[in-house]
């Protein structure tokens, strides 16, 4: 998820920014609306061609780190 959510955002963007791809792909994930009640796994909304960085494997170039903060 960390991954997915930096690709789509990069790395000029704040915490705020962040949260919001994060908030869309919870939506997603637990929405009861009919294009997504199916998805009903993270994998599953991550996968069906939503996000451009999964199907780009651009998410794949983004290293984790170590020391995370925490800046609202």
């Amino acid at each position: 998820l960390f991954r997915v959510v930096q690709a789509e955002v990069g790395d000029e963007w704040d915490f705020i920014h962040k949260t919001n791809v994060a908030n869309v792909i919870f939506n997603r994930l637990y929405s009861e609306e009919d294009d997504f009640a199916k998805q009903d796994t993270l994998s599953k909304v991550l996968v069906e061609r939503q996000f451009s960085t999964i199907s780009s494997g651009r998410y794949k170039q983004v290293e984790g780190k170590n020391n995370f903060r925490f800046e609202p």
